[in-house]
């Protein structure tokens, strides 16, 4: 609450991105925490390396052995996007292409049956196995609901891993997802 943040006499804080606006309103040295976009060069954001995140899941993928790959994100969020970039970045430089899913985020929740068709059919069409990158957990956790759906076998028909290291998410998947951790507490 507001009025208890004003009685701490704070000389700066630390919040998280959803608080920005109202907490900036204090008039103290504010850095914003984590955030899934970066906000105006004039402030201060910690903000996770997006792009080295989708180099790594390349490099993990590629680890494997793998000839296929594909990337699954939400188009319009620069988190996904960012991530998409490195991804695409790595597989091209190792000789490889990817394949990319990323319908608008804007459009996302407007209809569970059409995504989950939609998806399912890219899917699908999947030239097998497949190493795929999701922009983060929950989207790996819904690609692995659809599989099963489909009746793709995870991991050996796609070998899917996500970004954020949930536990809570990747250990509720059938099979658990495997995720890059990022440093965000550091």
């Amino acid at each position: 609450r507001m009025q208890n943040m004003r009685a701490w006499n704070a000389d700066g804080m630390i919040v998280i991105q959803s608080r920005f606006v109202e907490v900036r309103s204090l008039d103290v040295p504010t850095v914003v925490a984590v955030g899934s976009r970066a906000l105006k060069p004039s402030f201060s954001q910690v903000v996770c390396a997006d792009e080295e995140s989708g180099r790594e899941g390349a490099r993990v993928l590629l680890s494997l052995g793998l000839r296929n790959f594909a990337y699954c994100g939400l188009n319009g969020l620069e988190f996904s996007d960012n991530r998409g970039k490195g991804f695409q970045e790595a597989i091209l430089a190792a000789g490889f292409h990817a394949e990319f899913y990323s319908p608008s985020a804007q459009h996302l929740g407007q209809s569970w049956y059409r995504e989950q068709k939609l998806l399912g059919r890219w899917l699908m069409q999947l030239r097998k196995p497949v190493g795929l990158l999701a922009c983060n957990d929950d989207r790996a956790r819904v690609i692995t609901e659809i599989c099963r759906m489909q009746r793709i076998r995870v991991p050996d028909d796609v070998a899917i891993l996500g970004v954020d290291n949930d536990e809570q998410v990747c250990r509720s998947a059938s099979p658990p997802i495997s995720s890059i951790a990022l440093a965000t507490e550091r």
